[in-house]
């Protein structure tokens, strides 16, 4: 099979979530080419979205060992460390990808960054995630993010508005662009902001829909259930004019 062929048959399975299908086609692809790294490549993403972690570390250390300066391999690699909550090896083997070309990686990196709290470094792997694929919509909102840990909110109101721009769909950066303009005291976009989110489907943390209930809340909001706090917490915040301090922002997106 071409690489073009695997891709495109991946990307089939992951769209029907035939995954069980997918590894018995990749497991006869193996069988009759036992050194078909794409074949251990994809069969190792499939085995992840199931959460056979074993499994596929197995197939990715495999696919490694047959082409070491693979740069999708070590990034399928960083991957899977992630899922395994094996950070530190992720920022390895994302670094790996990266140092064989594999510049997606950047924003991969960024994102367990973000988790190691090492924010700065973060900064710069957005930015060159965003400088080799200036379409990345994800870069901008994982580097808004990142503005915000910063407290350059300002900054981060821009990037979370290019990543809007570039992908109205990304919910999640509304509720980071909401927090972000209630840091410099604009209640009024702040709102605006979180109930677009709302209106758009998106559930609310206790704390920010607590914060937009301060703000005078909007009518989609009485209606949502608030479940368990998807946000990611983060060290102090500075000063916020007129506002409660958050202690949250929400998570990065790989």
């Amino acid at each position: 099979m071409a690489t073009s062929v695997y891709a495109d048959l991946y990307h089939r399975l992951l769209e029907h979530k035939t995954y069980d299908s997918g590894i018995e086609v990749f497991t006869a692809i193996i069988e009759q080419i036992p050194d078909d790294i794409e074949g251990y490549i994809y069969r190792a993403q499939l085995y992840a979205r199931q959460q056979k972690l074993k499994e596929a570390l197995a197939d990715i250390r495999r696919a490694i060992q047959l082409s070491p300066q693979s740069g999708y391999a070590h990034y399928v690699h960083g991957d899977i460390r992630r899922r395994m909550v094996d950070f530190k090896e992720a920022v390895v083997a994302y670094t790996r990808a990266i140092t064989y070309g594999y510049v997606d990686a950047y924003n991969n990196r960024g994102v367990i960054l973000i988790k190691l709290r090492k924010y700065r470094a973060a900064y710069g792997d957005f930015t060159r995630a965003i400088h080799h694929n200036p379409q990345l919509s994800r870069a901008y909102h994982n580097r808004g993010l990142v503005r915000c840990h910063l407290k350059d909110y300002k900054g981060a109101i821009r990037d979370l508005t290019i990543a809007i721009n570039k992908d109205s769909t990304y919910r999640r950066s509304y509720v980071v662009l909401g927090c972000a303009y209630s840091a410099i005291g604009k209640k009024e976009q702040a709102r605006n902001a979180l109930c677009f989110f709302v209106k758009k489907g998106g559930v609310l943390s206790a704390e920010i829909q607590n914060m937009l209930h301060d703000m005078g809340g909007c009518r989609e909001t009485s209606s949502q259930s608030v479940r368990g706090n998807p946000l990611s917490s983060v060290g102090e915040r500075g000063d916020m004019p007129d506002t409660k301090p958050l202690q949250s922002f929400p998570e990065s997106s790989v």
